[in-house]
This record gives structure tokens, sequence and C-alpha cells, in this order.
């Protein structure tokens, strides 16, 4: 996801307080603003809260953006002078890259496409496609974000798993109804020569020689069909045809690339550090619904504009690449001995007029959004993915900053338990001054598990801003028969600055294998596994930011992950309800929670992820395949986006083996706006 919301010419733009009017005639009026202070807004827009808001002006007129990219609520506590009528983009999960191990998949089919902004056409190659106005009312409404579809499994002829639906809709649900939007999970890739393309809000590309008609058609108004030669038929062998995209068919063996999707830009201008979307032609942003690319021989197939993973090449020994992640782009097929990749999830933006206003700010870049800190309003600047903090004022001012590192990922195990993944690193600074010239912003992904040869999980990816380093945390440990066998992995910088991976239940000898090492600051060890032949063979949790990882024990359970750290208070917009995750006590904003260890089928739970009772702090819960009633079996899952948190372990099970990926980092920015 890309990165600028800015709000270039407004610094004043929240009133989640319940007092922006106040605020900007206090500011402008006795001579905050100057000798030529500029009016208070005209108006007065709805107020809401949830995701992350991005508030931003485009010429006279001020919009306010929620983004969200995981399921929570959009919640109206009121109506505005400027009507009550909204302008939505809805994304599903894209569908996953098909694999076959002697040919070549099809790629995934986008997420499906729902949306009434103005950048949407009033059609694509299967009709209409903007939808029609909506209008809400005060009350919460719900908003689910479908994951991506699973790639294939290497090593036989499968197809990919399709997309998650997103949704959104009125609380409690008022279905059927015109308020209820659904976009359908993107169709998951074919293969050759057992598995056609699936149909899905985009349609998945046809394999190799697919069976008829190989293709996956797309969902009318929301996306189009997969590729194939024609109708009813897949055409010779080789390559794999591309998955649809929102705007255009995949396309046929000829070139294997993955359809086009849209550019809306819904959350800011389509510059390469706007706060959500994926690259289009160069040099502009804000691309969804991408379509996966099919595997050909070399070179590999582009995706589609809007996060379409690219496909595998047989002679480039290149896997099938991913969706880019809150885009719904489709993965890209995969080929020979090389994995296809799995879909993006999905995203849901939410914008309306809060505001006609021409004024300054102190910076641009992030997400930008304002609320009253115990009496001082406050500027924070939100970045969940690279991008660049322009200091706009000509001289230097303090800030607060938050930087968090990736999170690793969640050990593999097909028996037994695997550890969970470390937190990435989390560095505060009260006081940094502000250089005049521009700042670059990197952001760390979070780690994931590679199936291409060995099955290993990776650790998170390093934060860097201000001169500063947040590093990633350290992997989950596999476990017996984890191809290979290996320890909690140690967080990443020398000494070890991330917080370590959780240990798996077997080692080399028979014994647990250790968590691996994090120490800090912002970073903690992950707990060991424990052994008990006939008996427990469960995982460690990964270190979080606040806490080591608990040791798993005899008792049968996994330990859970490492506390994480809740966000100072400059940080803790009420509106912001997307920044940060969960914690202790029913409070919100910690980030950086440990993944909690998997379990097995002799066990009786995974851990939980970022500490007890949780999860928390954004942290994976643990694989629980042999827990028992009335809650039962559990699968493991990814850190959250944005925390730094780390993905939970695999354990024994269908469905259960591969860990969950860790969530991304983030940088926080924080000042007084006057």
């Amino acid at each position: 996801m890309g990165v600028r919301s800015s709000q270039p010419k407004s610094p004043n733009l929240n009133k989640t307080d319940g007092h922006l009017l106040e605020y900007f005639r206090n500011t402008f009026g006795a001579g905050g603003g100057g000798s030529n202070p500029p009016p208070p807004p005209a108006g007065d827009g709805i107020t809401a809260t949830g995701g992350i808001i991005s508030d931003y002006s485009d010429g006279p007129t001020v919009y306010r953006s929620h983004i969200f990219t995981s399921s929570g609520t959009f919640d109206v506590s009121a109506l505005g002078d400027f009507g009550a009528t909204v302008e939505y983009l809805l994304v599903a999960g894209g569908g996953g890259g098909g694999y076959s191990p002697s040919h070549y998949g099809g790629g995934g089919g986008a997420g499906g496409l729902l949306s009434n902004h103005p950048d949407v056409p009033d059609s694509n190659p299967i009709g209409a496609i903007r939808q029609p106005s909506y209008t809400v009312a005060v009350g919460e409404y719900t908003v689910e974000i479908g994951a991506g579809g699973a790639q294939a499994s290497p090593g036989s002829v499968n197809g990919g798993i399709e997309g998650g639906n997103s949704n959104f809709y009125p609380t409690p649900v008022s279905h059927p109804s015109p308020t209820y939007l659904r976009a359908v999970g993107g169709g998951g890739g074919g293969s050759r020569p057992a598995v056609s393309g699936d149909p899905g809000g985009s349609g998945g590309g046809a394999g190799e020689s697919s069976p008829s008609p190989g293709y996956g058609t797309g969902t009318t108004n929301q996306g189009t069909p997969g590729g194939h030669i024609g109708d009813g038929q897949n055409g010779p062998s080789s390559n794999g045809h591309g998955g649809g995209g929102a705007l255009t068919a995949g396309n046929t063996k000829a070139n294997s690339a993955g359809g086009d999707g849209l550019q809306v830009k819904i959350s800011g201008q389509p510059t390469l550090e706007q706060p959500a979307g994926a690259p289009g032609p160069s040099p502009v942003n804000g691309y969804f619904a991408g379509g996966g690319a099919g595997a050909k021989n070399n070179p590999a197939a582009p995706g589609g504009f809007g996060g379409g993973g690219d496909g595998g090449a047989y002679n480039g020994a290149a896997h099938g690449e991913f969706g880019t992640q809150s885009t719904g782009g489709g993965g890209g097929g995969g080929v020979v001995n090389d994995r296809a990749g799995g879909g993006g999830s999905g995203i849901c933006i939410i914008r309306y007029q809060i505001a006609e206003l021409s004024g300054s700010t102190k910076a641009t870049g992030g997400s930008v959004s304002f609320y009253n800190d115990g009496g001082t309003e406050k500027v924070i600047h939100a970045f969940t993915s690279s991008g660049t903090l322009a200091n706009t004022t000509g001289s230097t001012f303090s800030i607060e900053y938050v930087i968090v590192g990736g999170g690793g990922a969640g050990g593999y195990s097909p028996e037994g338990g695997a550890g969970g993944g470390g937190a990435g690193q989390y560095l505060l600074n009260g006081s940094y001054t502000l250089p005049t010239s521009p700042q670059p912003i990197v952001i760390g992904g979070g780690g994931t598990v590679s199936v291409k040869q060995d099955i290993t999980a990776g650790n998170g990816s390093n934060t860097t801003a201000f001169g500063a380093t947040a590093y990633g945390g350290g992997a989950g440990g596999n476990g017996y028969g984890g191809n290979p066998l290996t320890p909690g992995r140690d967080g990443n910088g020398s000494p070890a600055q991330g917080s370590g991976g959780g240990g798996a239940y077997y080692g080399p000898a028979g014994g647990p294998w250790p968590g691996g090492t994090g120490n800090g600051p912002g970073g903690n060890p992950g707990g060991s596994g424990y052994w008990q032949p006939g008996a427990a063979h469960n995982a460690g949790g990964g270190g979080g930011a606040g806490g080591a990882g608990q040791n798993a024990g005899p008792d049968g359970t996994s330990g859970d992950g490492g506390i994480g750290v809740r966000l100072p208070s400059s940080f803790r917009d009420p509106a912001q309800s997307g920044i940060g995750a969960p914690g202790p006590g029913s409070t919100g904003n910690w980030v950086a929670g440990g993944g909690g260890g998997g379990g097995s089928d002799s066990g009786n739970a995974g851990g939980m992820g970022g500490g007890d009772n949780g999860p928390f702090a954004g942290g994976g819960n643990g694989a629980a395949p042999g827990r028992p009633a009335p809650l039962g079996p559990a699968d493991q899952t990814a850190g959250k986006m944005n925390t730094g948190a780390g993905g939970g372990g695999g354990g024994s099970g269908t469905g259960r083996k591969i860990g969950g990926t860790g969530g991304s980092g983030i940088v926080l920015i924080a000042y007084p706006a006057s």
C-alpha cells in the first residue's frame, strides 16, 4: 500500500473532538494564523470514526477518508452540513495463482471492485461498473475485509484458492438491501490438466491446457474474466493465462499478463506516496484490483496494474509473486518446482467532504489527522508504507515519533508446533528536531513463509526514518519435518534488536529448540518449545516489544507471544481506530505483539498472540489443531498489518502447517498544530 495523504494546504481538519470550528477560530482568529488568516471552514462535515483517517484537500474542497486494511467498524455519530452521501471503494481479496509441477499455472483473478467514486468508469468489458450514490445514517457500519486466497500448493496439480469477500453494511445487518455492499473474492488460477480457473470478482486465468472452459468468469459490475484463447477452449500447450482485473480481462498465453485494475483517487492525490493503492503506469499510483499473471517460459509475465503478482518463469527459475496486500491483486501462477503466489488482501475506503478551506500546514506526507490531546491540538502523520515527510515551514521544529519494524513470520511444522514470529523493534523519540530537508520513510514488510524449495519462515524487514532503524523481528522456528528444522530466529541487527522468534517443539537431539534472541530497546527474546514423548509437542511464542515470548510447557499449551507496547497519548486519536490493535483491559493503540506458538494434535491449544488472554497488540495466534470442544481446532493467524506484530506459528493438521505472515511496520509522527 502506498502512502501520501497529505493534506498539503489544511492543518486543522479533524473534528473528532467535536471542536473543529472552535479550533480554527482560536488558531486563525486572534493572531494564531498570521496577519492574513484564512477564514474558518465553511460548513461542517460528517462526524465518524474507524480505520486510518486521512484528511486532504482537492482544490478548495477538504475531504476525510477512512482507510480499512483490516476488518473494523465505521461509526457515524452525526451528519453535517454537506449531506449524508459518501463515496466508497470496496475491494475483495484476490485469488491465488494456480500450479502444476511440470506445466504452467494460471494467474489469480483480482478481488471484485465496487465503487461510486467519479474515477470509476461507466463500464468495463463486461458491463456497467460505477455504482450508485450511497447515503449513511447515524449508527454503526460493519467493515469486513476479505483475505487474499492461498496459492496452489507445490508438488502436485492444484488450482489457486478464491479470495475472501469484502463487505460493508449497517449494524445490525439490513440485508437484502441496497445498503449492503459485497465485493466478491477473486477466482483462483487454473492448472494443467485437471483444474479450471475459478469464477470470482474477476476470474482466474486458465492454466496450460486446463479442462474446458479453462478460465473463470468475472462478476457483473465488479470485474472481468480470466485469460483464455476463446470461449470454452484453452488452446494448445505452453504458458498459463492471466487472471482478470477490474478494468481489463486477463491476457492469453501469448503474453500471460494479468488484467489491469483501476485507479481510484479516493484517499488522496495519485502520487507515488499516496496512502493506498499500488503502482500503475509510472509515475502515478493508486491502482487497485489487478489480475495475477500466468506462468510462462522466461521472461516472467507482469501482473496487472493494481497489485497483480508477476507469474513464474520456467527458464528464469522465478516463482509466482504474491498480489499486493490491501489492493485485492491476484497472485501469479507457478511453474515446475517453484511456487505460485497468493492473492492480496482487500481494502475499504470511505470518504466525504468535511470543509471548504485554504490554509497552511507544517509538513506533508502520510495519512494526516488532528485531535485534541489533553487540551493540545496535535497533528498526526501515519506512514503505513514508504514515502517522504516534507517540512513546509522553512525552519526546524520539534516532533515526536514512533518507528516499528516488520514482524517475523510464524514457523512451519507438519507435526507438532512451530514457533511464533517475533515482533519488530519499537522505537520512541519524544523530542526530535525535524530538519528542513525532506525525510525519507521506509516501512519494513512483515516476514513471509517461502515454499519455493525448503519451507522456511522469514524475518520481518527493517523500518527506517530520521536516521534511526527499527529492526525486523525474527521468524519462528520450524518443527519436526519442517524441511529444514530451524530454531527460533534472532531479530534483525547485530546484536539482535528486533524481537526473537519462538522455538519449535523439536530439536536435533530430540529436545526443544530455544527461542531467538532480541536485546532491545523495544525488542525481546522468543520463548522455547517443549517436547514430551507421546504427549506435548508445543512451541514457544515470539518476543514482543514489551516482553519476552512465553515458553511452551508440559500442560500441553504453547507459549503466548510477548506483550506489545501501547502508543503514547500523542498518537491515541480516538478516531484513528485503525492505528494499532487492542490490548489488555479493553484498551487500544497497542503495537508489536509477538506471535503465539503453534500446537499439535496431542496438545490442547496454540499460543495467543501478544500475551495472556489475547490476542493483543496485533500478534497472530498459533495453530491449535488439538484444542478440545467447545472451542475446537483453530488455524494460525497473521500478525496485524502496520503493527509490526509477529505471525502465529503453524501446527499439525490440514491447512495449519504454514505459519502466519508477520505484520508490516509503521512510522507515526506527532507535533502541536500551533
